[in-house]
């Protein structure tokens, strides 16, 4: 168990890098795969089953302006278009549960992602979430317990309230860092 002097409301790394998003290519021309995180603005996001904008296609799961969505592949159906402002790109959600779409940077706009090696104590207990945010109803199952030792390797500042949000390393989840609740290690 971390000393009570080694407690820190924010994390720190030896070595990091900021980027909008971390990219991967595909053999598909119209796809990018990585760590995607964009902030919805406007209107709330309604999920869909699959990357389309018909109506039939809706899932329960809705994202409010303010929150964090998390995506792993960007999907733009019509790369070749002149103007990419307002191109309709569509992003896969990171936990599988469906597809959100965009048309401008009005829509979803795009958080800078911090990557790294982070090696923390949660000093509450928390739940892995699906999506970088404070919501009980994106909770995995899984659950880490005050003292556990986690490894992180992306993290993202939301824009507005400056919370930080840790992604776990191996897995599409992600944890907060609210005030006391973190003790890092450098690694």
């Amino acid at each position: 168990m971390p000393s009570a002097s080694h407690r820190r409301s924010t994390m720190q790394t030896t070595s990091s890098t900021v980027t909008t998003s971390m990219i991967t290519t595909t053999g598909n021309d119209h796809d990018e795969e990585g760590i995607f995180v964009f902030v919805v603005a406007g209107n709330p996001l309604r999920a869909r089953s699959k990357p389309s904008t018909d109506s039939h296609d809706r899932t329960r799961l809705e994202f409010q302006p303010g929150e964090l969505v998390s995506a792993d592949l960007i999907h733009r159906p019509n790369s070749n278009s002149i103007n990419t402002d307002s191109q309709l790109f569509f992003l896969r959600l990171t936990d599988r549960a469906g597809w959100v779409y965009g048309t401008t940077i009005a829509t979803l706009q795009p958080v800078a992602i911090e990557s790294g090696l982070w090696c923390s104590y949660i000093m509450c207990a928390q739940f892995l979430r699906r999506h970088p945010v404070q919501s009980a109803d994106l909770s995995y199952e899984t659950h880490y317990m005050a003292y556990q030792k986690v490894y992180t390797d992306a993290r993202v500042v939301h824009p507005t309230t400056s919370v930080v949000y840790y992604r776990v390393q191996g897995t599409r989840g992600w944890l907060a860092d609210r005030d006391e609740h973190w003790n890092q290690d450098k690694h």
